[in-house]
């Protein structure tokens, strides 16, 4: 669970000098995108398998 003052900081000026996200956050949401993209390719691969399959046992 997330605590309140993560959701709501108490200081308006916290987040404010806060510029660049710990190395381990930027490594997390690129390998989010590489995941994503990773999944999204497989997908389109076993649709495209799956219809030339089914091309083939037509004709």
């Amino acid at each position: 669970m997330f605590s309140l003052s993560e959701l709501a900081p108490v200081d308006p000026h916290q987040n404010t000098w806060k510029l660049l996200k710990p190395w381990w956050e930027v490594f997390m949401d690129y390998l989010v995108v590489l995941m994503l993209m990773t999944s999204v390719l497989a997908c389109t691969v076993q649709l495209s398998r799956d219809r030339n399959a089914q091309n083939v046992n037509v004709i």
